[in-house]
Order: structure tokens, then sequence, then C-alpha cells
């Protein structure tokens, strides 16, 4: 589970980068970028062994790579792939976040640290993360931010919709997974969900299908694809037959910059980074 990292890369240096470690299933991915100039990016992706626990597993892996606890300008923990839940800012009390969020995942809950991120529009992310998982890397790492990927897509999506004068709709397709989000116009939140998918069947259902619900117009309205590039134009290609807009989500413009460098990174940590 070794993490292999730029030979000029040190201890003496990391507190001058923004670091974020990717939780995903069956693993984790590390990425790395200069906080002052966004340049010298680097990532790894670990793939944990089975049947080891993911707990276990994320362990070994930290201490078998020193940099894995080396302080940072900054250091987000994304999770990834994980339920959660929005609730208005308005009917929101912290000493009530986990019978929320048991409300709409009650089996998710159990033995489960529920965690918050407050987005801009008055709106609170609740996700869990499993209670030995969320220690562990709270006592381990150096002052980690924890985030949900969804929060940082919802985010960013927000503000690209705020001068629309159409509805949009956001997916973003990774791996049997996707997050999926529509706005109105002036980035007004419609909806917002997240599906798991077995094939391209799966994800044309999930679009055509929220589509319909959210009454999107088929000529006017418009829907942006991110995610594996070949994936993404399978998709493109079947959608056009159904919607006249269709295209790619437009990404910062620091990504157009670094577009080979950043070119495998996910979109979430492309926000972040960004």
């Amino acid at each position: 589970m070794v993490i292999r990292i730029p030979d000029t890369f040190t201890v003496e240096q990391s507190e001058k980068y923004l670091a974020s470690i990717r939780l995903e299933p069956g693993g984790l991915s590390f990425f790395c970028c200069h906080a002052a100039t966004g340049e010298d990016f680097f990532s790894a992706k670990v793939q944990f062994e089975q049947p080891q626990s993911y707990v276990s597993a994320l362990k070994e892996c930290f201490f078998d790579n020193e940099c894995l606890s080396w302080k940072y300008k900054q250091l987000c923990l994304l999770a990834t792939e994980t339920p959660y839940t929005l609730v208005p800012e308005t009917y929101y009390e912290k000493e009530r976040r986990d019978a929320l969020f048991a409300f709409n995942f009650p089996e998710a809950s159990a033995t489960r640290q529920i965690l918050e991120n407050k987005l801009a529009d008055g709106t609170v992310l609740l996700y869990a993360l499993p209670e030995e998982v969320y220690s562990f890397c709270a006592r381990s790492f150096a002052a980690p931010e924890f985030l949900h990927s969804a929060a940082l897509l919802l985010e960013q999506w927000k503000r690209l919709s705020e001068t629309s004068l159409y509805k949009q709709l956001f997916v973003q397709v990774c791996g049997q997974h996707i997050e999926l989000a529509c706005f109105a116009p002036q980035g007004r939140l419609r909806l917002a969900n997240s599906f798991e998918v077995r094939s391209t069947r799966d994800i044309l259902y999930y679009i055509l299908y929220v589509w319909k619900q959210e009454g999107l117009d088929q000529f006017n309205d418009r829907l942006f694809l991110s995610g594996s590039p070949a994936r993404c134009a399978e998709l493109r290609q079947a959608l056009s037959l159904y919607l006249r807009h269709v295209s790619p989500v437009p990404l910062p413009a620091e990504a157009y910059l670094r577009r080979e460098e950043w070119a495998d990174a996910p979109l979430d940590i492309i926000y972040l980074f960004s």
C-alpha cells in the first residue's frame, strides 16, 4: 500500500500544499498541489486488499505512508458514494442531527458518525461515516476537514446555474454511482440525489426520469455531464436523440490551464483545488 510521491516533496515542504484524501469504496486516493500556485499536482490511488475491513486497511495504509501524517496547509477528507440528505438551515438544529439523518436513512445511521457540511445557499448537507473510520481519521490525520463530495459538486453547480435563463441538470458519473442535481434559473436547487447504476441503460433511465419528473424542456433546458470521457461520449450520443442541449460540465479556468495535469482527477477534486 505504498503511495509514491515526487522526490522533491518532503515534510519540510508539506505545509505549502493542499491535500485531499478521497475515501472511496475499497480504497482511497491521495491528491496534492501547491497552495499558492496550484502547480506540482500529483495523485496516487490505493486499492485495499479483500477481505480486510475498511478501517483495518485504512490504518495499515496510514502507517505505511509517512506522508499521510504530515501537516498540510489544508487537508480535506472527502467522503464519496455515501448517503446524504439536505436540510434547510431554517429547520436545522444540530442537537437533532442524528435524528434528521436517520429519518431518511435509518439503517445507515447505526454505528455511524453523522457529519455536516453547510452550503452557501443556507442548506445543511448531512452524511455518515462508520464510527471507527471517523474516529481513526479524526485522531490520526493532522487537522483534517471532513467534506462530502456532493457538497463540492452542489456548490459549484449552483454557481454555474446562477446566470442561466433555463433549468439545468448536472450529472456526475463515477464507476457504479451517479450524482445528479437539478437547478432552476438563478441557481435555485430543485433536486439532488445519487443512484447506484450497473449499466449505461441505468444512467439513461435515471437522467430521463428526473428530466420528466422536474418538467424540463427537451428543446431549451440544459444537461451537463461529467465523468469518464468514453462513458460521457456514449451518453451524449444516446441522449442527443431526446434532448437538444447535452454538454460536458464547464470546468474552472484553472482546470483548462492544467488540463493534461488534471486529466484523470475527479470533478470534486478539481473543484476543491481550483
